[in-house]
């Protein structure tokens, strides 16, 4: 009998156990999985915050540096304003010459000229661009008053003597090909500094009609006008 009984213990005792330890696998895989998905989203989580503070930084950055480049921009033109100034410009020939082609000049002068010229002692009425034999350009008939300081150095003046301007070869050749036109001539647009050298804008031009001179003057009217609305 006790035999029987205890091999009925055992019958009756196998299946349970592995009941529960089939339990307990389940609740430890269970487990386990809660824990890798906490842990996936935690990663997650963590990697998703990077990215924010990534991102953040990388739009800082790129707002500082924006307004690096504004600042750059600023100062630049700052600069570009104290380094080029028009001394003068030639209302005239404006008012009377439709401008076709443009080109920056150096020119020669003597020192109490380049003085002179700084001070605003200059006219550029009447004046004009001539194209000699040698293919040299010359401003002619443009006023430089005398410097008093230098008035011993300076005996005997000519302040309407001819300039000699100063281009590149290709330069010269463009503007030889193009004066070439019928009806075009050369003349000074304004005379300015560039970094303490006085440069002469000069402009290939051609003569305005009757028309053409009434519609500048309605124009410079209209703008007159509007400067003067703007100051009241």
């Amino acid at each position: 009998m006790r035999g029987t009984f205890h091999f009925s213990s055992q019958f009756t005792q196998g299946p349970i156990a592995e009941a529960k330890t089939r339990e307990m696998n389940t609740i430890t895989t269970m487990s386990r999985m809660k824990y890798k998905n906490a842990t996936a989203k935690t990663m997650a989580k963590a990697f998703s915050n990077v990215c924010v503070v990534m991102l953040i930084e990388i739009f800082l950055f790129a707002g500082m540096a924006i307004d690096l480049f504004l600042v750059y921009i600023i100062l630049h033109l700052s600069d570009n304003d104290k380094i080029m100034k028009t001394i003068i410009k030639n209302k005239e020939g404006l008012f009377s010459h439709e401008i076709i082609d443009d080109w920056k000049a150096g020119i020669v002068l003597t020192g109490p000229e380049v003085k002179s010229i700084k001070l605003g002692q200059i006219s550029l009425k009447g004046s004009f661009v001539q194209l000699d034999g040698n293919g040299e350009l010359w401003l002619v008939n443009a006023y430089v008053a005398p410097y008093k300081p230098a008035s011993g150095v300076q005996a005997g003046y000519d302040p309407y003597h001819r300039r000699k301007l100063l281009l590149n070869k290709r330069e010269i050749n463009s503007i030889i090909g193009k004066k070439a036109q019928k009806g075009l001539t050369i003349i000074p647009i304004s005379v300015y500094t560039n970094r303490r050298m006085v440069k002469v804008e000069i402009g290939l031009a051609r003569g305005k009609r009757k028309i053409d001179k009434r519609e500048s003057i309605k124009k410079r009217e209209v703008q007159r006008e509007i400067r003067r609305t703007l100051k009241n």
